[in-house]
């Protein structure tokens, strides 16, 4: 089953994990962030969560041409391993 989203701000390209999870996004200080790795199927990419202050809380690898929603705190702070995953603070309709 499909849900509806409301897009709350534009779609960014995720800094970069450069080991300095200060240099995440908080996505627009969202709690609800739709993500998409834009590469191709197969083209697998690690996406890091971040606190606030920088301490790591956790991570997941996002398949190629695949998205999925993630729930966070609204200062949490969210990276990647490539500019292909795209964010977008959304909510539900």
């Amino acid at each position: 089953m499909s849900k509806t989203i409301i897009p709350l701000g534009a779609q960014i390209a995720l800094p970069l994990d450069t080991n300095s999870p200060i240099d995440g996004s908080n996505v627009n200080e969202a709690s609800l962030v739709y993500l998409c790795n834009t590469a191709a199927a197969g083209t697998n990419h690690l996406v890091s969560l971040s606190g606030d202050s920088g301490e790591f809380l956790g991570s997941f690898t996002l398949p190629g041409s695949t998205s999925i929603t993630v729930k966070k705190k609204n200062l949490d702070r969210l990276a990647a391993s490539n500019a292909a995953v795209v964010a977008t603070p959304i909510g539900w309709a």
